[in-house]
């Protein structure tokens, strides 16, 4: 299956204005993964702002207008997907197919997790 799609960008609200644009061009599948937001440095840490509840609501948004996959990119945390995924239902127009990705983990030599996300199918 060929999917166009969007990932990272500026949190949820942008990449959804974006999508919506996107879909009126072409009837492929739309994918859909934005990150939890610009992050803010706080005490030399990187910090996404967009909460579970926020990223969920848009997952929404996201169904209505008709998105396939949707996961999420720097930021986004177990919770956020769990979250995410709970608003696969009735909401989408007519959708029987919805994907929710998760990242898959793996710890290399220096023992750090890195995020790898799964390979669409």
């Amino acid at each position: 299956m060929d999917v166009i799609g969007l990932n990272c960008s500026a949190g949820p609200k942008v990449m959804l204005e974006t999508v919506e644009k996107m879909m009126q061009y072409s009837k492929k599948p739309v994918s859909a993964m934005p990150n939890a937001g610009h992050p803010q440095r706080v005490e030399g840490r990187h910090i996404y702002l967009c909460s579970p509840e926020y990223m969920s609501q848009y997952a929404r948004r996201f169904l209505w207008a008709g998105v396939k996959i949707i996961g999420g990119c720097c930021g986004t945390t177990p919770e956020h997907i769990k979250l995410i995924r709970s608003k696969r239902g009735p909401c989408s127009r007519g959708q029987s197919n919805v994907t929710v990705s998760t990242p898959a983990t793996d710890a290399p030599d220096n023992g750090k997790p890195v995020q790898r996300w799964p390979r669409l199918r």
